[in-house]
């Protein structure tokens, strides 16, 4: 799980608030 949010984070720096979210 904490792969695959420093990947999106990476690829989608601005959508990376959804995924912190999730997290």
């Amino acid at each position: 799980m904490k792969t695959t949010t420093q990947s999106a984070k990476r690829r989608n720096r601005k959508q990376n608030f959804p995924y912190r979210i999730v997290l």
